[in-house]
């Protein structure tokens, strides 16, 4: 196992996954799956409203 050595910031991971692993589920609830591309782009409108 490798240590990670980024910063432990949830905004900074969701990022990284989404460049690395764009189409693999970030989040997944009974209801809804999200990619982390899809987490990635929501997180990116949420900033731009703000």
């Amino acid at each position: 196992m490798t240590e990670y050595a980024g910063r432990w910031v949830t905004g900074d991971l969701f990022l990284d996954r989404a460049e690395r692993w764009p189409d693999r589920v970030g989040i997944k609830t009974p209801d809804v799956e999200l990619t982390y591309a899809a987490i990635a782009e929501r997180a990116a409108r949420v900033a731009g409203g703000l």
